[in-house]
């Protein structure tokens, strides 16, 4: 009698908590897009290359194509190219705002497909 766990999860724990997923998921992009920002003006970026000199030592050079590394001469470019810090905030800023009302879009969508209701703290 009754069913495997499997087919339990599947048929009745898997639709209810998709939507859930679907949107932290969206959420979390926004949230690591910023902590990506923010790892990029004290350098640490995501990929690296180490290059052995003469001397004996090793450099870490940033080898990653993103906005962050836009951020690693933040202090420089701000006195002398005022536009670079500015035009990768607003960037940032507005891919961050786009994710987070694409999530919040996404949650009215299931809470009305669903009639869910989400509770306001």
């Amino acid at each position: 009698m009754g069913c495997t766990p499997g087919r339990l999860f599947l048929k009745y724990y898997f639709p209810v908590i998709m939507p859930h997923i679907i949107v932290q998921l969206v959420h979390d992009f926004g949230r690591v897009l910023f902590m990506i920002a923010q790892l990029g003006i004290i350098h640490i970026f995501v990929q690296y290359k180490f290059i052995y000199l003469d001397n004996g030592s090793y450099k870490v050079e940033n080898t990653s194509n993103a906005w962050p590394t836009l951020f690693s001469n933040i202090t420089q470019d701000i006195r002398i190219y005022r536009w670079i810090p500015y035009t990768v905030l607003a960037a940032m800023g507005l891919t961050i705002l786009a994710l987070n009302l694409f999530a919040d879009g996404l949650q009215k969508h299931f809470e009305k497909k669903h009639r869910t209701f989400r509770a306001h703290i």
